[in-house]
């Protein structure tokens, strides 16, 4: 296929439909926006199947769709101990479930997200596991008001868009490592991933706690005792906290570099908004208040 682009369109940027015909489509730079006039020869074609596209043409190698290993959805009393299992898709799911206890697992690789506590799960433990994201998506992912939650002792690598904490409730972190988790951040457009904002490669932080409710509240949060290791792709704002949490307590972590990012500064972004909260005592780390995106996940 042909990818070749009109001079006046720029690769991986997001744009916005705004007339469709099935003979034509016309977009623009911001939702009801003017039509661009695409400079060149016309060229090209209009794609109709964009899933098929994209796995013809532009998918990496290996990739492919699914869920992985298994996707568990309202269930209690949940056990998942001492298997090995790796996906083409995100490895694995547990949504919706109470009585958690995901324990001595080794996730040998994902395509896209490594492990994920998906939405409105309520008492879980995570321990005990090692996580390798080998350059897929996000290497942990806690969904959308999971309450009750426990994660200590677990080594998570070799991410790509570091982990992502979405309006948590009572959520605690202890005594786990994280390994070069942002990799989707490389600007080698082989190994990272554009950001459609931007169209310039991504700045995930390692760990970022986000609102999916512009005004929702998050918290409490203890993360403390747990080592970050950060590759050469991870970006100053090391770790963020999205506006409107409370009650957050984020010390004794400890921050090394390694490779291109070793003298870089090493920030820990918390929101103006945010209230009765100690982030103070992180080896190798700064804390700097300053506005946050509520959603700055997706990005």
């Amino acid at each position: 296929m042909d990818t070749a682009l009109p001079k006046n369109i720029t690769r991986g940027l997001q744009y916005f439909v705004v007339e469709s015909t099935p003979q034509h489509i016309k977009i623009a730079e911001k939702p009801g926006g003017a039509p661009i006039r695409f400079e060149g020869d016309g060229s090209g074609q209009l794609a109709h199947n964009i899933s098929a596209t994209y796995l013809s043409a532009y998918a990496p190698t290996g990739s492919g769709p699914g869920k992985g290993a298994f996707d568990i959805v309202g269930a209690r009393d949940v056990r998942v101990t001492g298997c090995q299992i790796s996906a083409i898709g995100d490895t694995m799911h547990i949504q919706r479930c109470r009585n958690i206890v995901f324990a001595n697992n080794h996730v040998l690789g994902s395509r896209m997200g490594a492990f994920f506590l998906a939405e409105f799960c309520q008492n879980a433990t995570i321990t005990g596991n090692l996580v390798d994201g080998t350059n897929g998506s996000r290497i942990v992912s806690v969904e959308k008001s999971c309450t009750d939650v426990t994660m200590t002792g677990n080594t998570f690598r070799n991410g790509g868009r570091g982990a992502w904490i979405n309006q948590p409730v009572n959520f605690i972190m202890t005594g786990n490592v994280f390994i070069n988790n942002t990799t989707k951040n490389d600007p080698d457009p082989r190994l990272g991933r554009i950001a459609y904002c931007t169209a310039k490669p991504g700045q995930f932080p390692e760990l970022y706690f986000t609102i999916y409710e512009p005004d929702a509240t998050y918290g409490p949060i203890i993360v403390k005792d747990n080592i970050f290791i950060l590759g050469d792709s991870a970006p100053e704002e090391a770790v963020t906290f999205a506006p409107n949490g409370h009650d957050l307590v984020f010390t004794g972590n400890t921050f090394q570099q390694s490779g291109e990012r070793v003298g870089k500064p090493v920030l820990l972004v918390v929101d103006p908004t945010c209230t009765r909260s100690t982030i103070e005592g992180n080896l190798g780390a700064k804390t700097v208040k300053k506005p946050v995106d509520f959603n700055h996940g997706r990005r």
